[in-house]
C-alpha cells in the first residue's frame, strides 16, 4: 500500500512539474469560437461627454496593424463600464493588442484615456480593465 501511494505522489508531482514548464510564450487566449470581449470600466468621464474606445493589434515596432474593434459611449459623470467584442483571426501575426481611447465633449477633445497595452492575453486579461482619464 505504501508503495502505492508512493508511486501516485510521483506521478502527481510529474503532472505539476510539465504543466509548470509549458511554454506559453506569445500565446493569447483565444475563446473556442474565437469571439473574445473586452470588459471593464473607465474612471472620470465627464458627464454628457463622449467617450469611444479601439482596440488594435500592434505590430513587432507596436505601432498599429489592424483595428479589431471601436465603440462609442457617453459619459455619464460616474465610472462609465464597457464592453468591446472583437475576433481574433488565426491567420493575423501581431506583437501585441492595445486599447485606446479619447474622450470629446461639445466636439472637442478634452482627454485620452491611459492606453491599455497586453503582449500575453489571458481569460482573467478580457475582465475587470480598469483605465483613467489623461488630460
Amino acid at each position: 500500500m505504501k508503495k502505492f501511494y508512493t508511486i501516485a505522489l510521483l506521478l502527481l508531482l510529474g503532472c505539476v512539474l510539465l504543466a509548470c514548464t509549458r511554454d506559453n510564450e506569445n500565446t493569447f487566449y483565444k475563446g473556442k469560437t474565437g469571439q473574445l470581449q473586452l470588459q471593464g470600466v473607465v474612471l472620470n468621464v465627464p458627464n454628457k461627454s463622449n467617450l469611444q474606445l479601439a482596440l488594435f493589434a500592434l505590430d513587432s515596432d507596436n505601432k498599429p496593424k489592424q483595428l479589431l474593434a471601436t465603440e462609442q459611449y457617453k459619459g455619464n459623470g460616474n465610472a462609465l463600464a464597457f464592453q468591446l467584442n472583437f475576433y481574433l483571426d488565426p491567420a493575423l501575426s501581431f506583437n501585441a493588442l492595445e486599447l485606446r481611447g479619447r474622450v470629446t465633449q461639445a466636439k472637442k477633445l478634452i482627454g485620452y484615456v491611459t492606453p491599455w497595452h497586453k503582449q500575453q492575453l489571458t481569460s482573467q486579461d478580457l475582465k475587470g480593465i480598469i483605465l483613467e482619464l489623461a488630460p
